[in-house]
């Protein structure tokens, strides 16, 4: 609510000293839906969503990571109120030690400027980060003004594991679907996890369909022998 809040009534966030932007880290285990929660509080927000690739900033070549990173922020600013979203935030903001590279700690720096407004003001811009590895993610941008809001995300509980089978299946041809049972046999699973067993266990029906013209809905069975072949 602190992050979404100042971006929807901003007049009255700041009759009360707050403004919009910061940072959030968002950590967890992978596939459990840090990049969905990131577009939803867009959403939410009504801002821009700016989705920062790594692989797309990081070069290899001295100056061009501080670059492709200032760009990134100019965008933002230009287009606030906005969100940009880093994903696996540690391969660009690493600790700064040891044999690390010099231009990536260069890169580290730069971050921190950016977030620091001191290459251009950061109101009305949220940086959203994610990462499997916080303990990877330089202390200097874990502190407070920067990434000071950190937010487990955990594996899915049961009864968001049952509203994404149902979500998964809305649009696949399902019979009466034993969702609790479901929900109980992938304690620990990732919302991705459940998401390619829904995939895995529509393609059955489907191939015999394609093979012998005769159709049928996908029943639990189909997701129990899915779900069994995960576990051996």
């Amino acid at each position: 609510k602190y992050i979404v809040w100042p971006f929807k009534d901003p007049k009255l966030a700041e009759k009360y000293g707050m403004k919009a932007g910061g940072g959030v880290l968002l950590y967890g285990p992978p596939g459990c839906g840090k990049t969905f929660i990131a577009k939803a509080t867009a959403g939410e927000c009504q801002t821009n969503f700016i989705n920062a690739k790594i692989s797309d900033i990081v070069d290899m070549y001295a100056g061009n990571t501080e670059k492709n990173l200032h760009k990134v922020f100019v965008t933002a600013r230009q287009a606030a109120p906005a969100i940009i979203f880093f994903d696996e935030v540690e391969a660009l903001g690493g600790k700064r030690e040891g044999e690390q590279q010099q231009h990536m700690k260069m890169a580290v720096n730069q971050m921190l400027a950016e977030m620091d407004g001191i290459e251009g003001t950061t109101e009305n811009v949220l940086v959203m980060a994610a990462t499997n590895m916080p303990w990877d993610v330089d202390p200097a941008l874990r502190r407070s003004g920067r990434f000071g809001n950190t937010i487990y995300i955990p594996p899915p509980d049961m009864q968001s594991r049952k509203a994404i089978f149902q979500l998964e299946c809305k649009n696949r041809p399902v019979s009466r679907i034993a969702w609790t049972r479901l929900a109980l046999a992938t304690w620990g699973y990732s919302s991705a996890d459940i998401k390619q067993i829904v995939k895995e266990a529509a393609m059955i029906p489907w191939e015999q369909e394609f093979k012998t013209g005769k159709g049928r809905q996908i029943n639990t069975g189909d997701f129990v022998r899915v779900i069994k072949q995960r576990k051996n």
